[in-house]
């Protein structure tokens, strides 16, 4: 391996992004109920795909899994790729989740689960005056993560591995679009922005 031990590097730097993202140094108003407006414009999807999650919880059971699980899905990436460009998919893992955080103080957002709470996912309320308001959760909504480092593993897999892992990669990127609407934890605006 170029890099060793790539997995606890990705698994140590996404602890040291959590870290940063919960140590509270700004407190930033969150502007969920913007994002939670522009999403009207796609019919609130994530609101379809979590009532998908409660009416079957083992669908949803899998997708969370899929979505907490995905901090495994890369270094596993890693491991396929070949040697050839291991060391640029490393880099650009990390540059991702050190980017990250500058880009959620651009546009702080939580998701619709902490916007809307015990509403989501059967709640559709209309927010009359929108204003930016505190949430108590990590603003890490704009753009998603998740989604950015399947779209950067599907990337990788398009140019450098072959059939099996690009169709592998694929079914994960959708995935991955799935488990974060159906888990509240993002807005369509979000997957756009990634």
């Amino acid at each position: 391996n170029p890099v060793p031990f790539p997995e606890l590097l990705v698994i140590l730097a996404d602890r040291t992004r959590i870290a940063v993202l919960s140590s509270g140094q700004l407190k930033v108003p969150a502007v969920d109920e913007f994002l939670w407006a522009f999403d009207r414009n796609y019919g609130y999807a994530e609101m379809l795909v979590g009532r998908m999650f409660v009416s079957l919880p083992m669908v949803g059971m899998c997708f969370r899994t899929l979505y907490f699980g995905e901090m495994l899905a890369i270094p596993l990436m890693y491991t396929v790729l070949p040697a050839t460009c291991k060391r640029k998919y490393g880099t650009a893992v990390i540059l991702l989740g050190v980017f990250l955080p500058f880009l959620y103080r651009i546009c702080p957002g939580a998701g619709p689960i902490y916007l809307l709470g015990s509403h989501f996912p059967f709640g559709l309320p209309h927010f009359a005056g929108l204003h930016a308001r505190e949430i108590d959760s990590t603003l890490n909504a704009t753009p998603s993560g998740h989604f950015g480092w399947a779209l950067l593993m599907l990337w990788f897999a398009n140019r450098y591995a072959g059939k099996s892992m690009r169709l592998i990669s694929a079914i994960f990127a959708v995935g991955m679009i799935v488990a974060t609407l159906g888990t509240g934890e993002h807005y369509v605006v979000d997957l756009v922005l990634s």
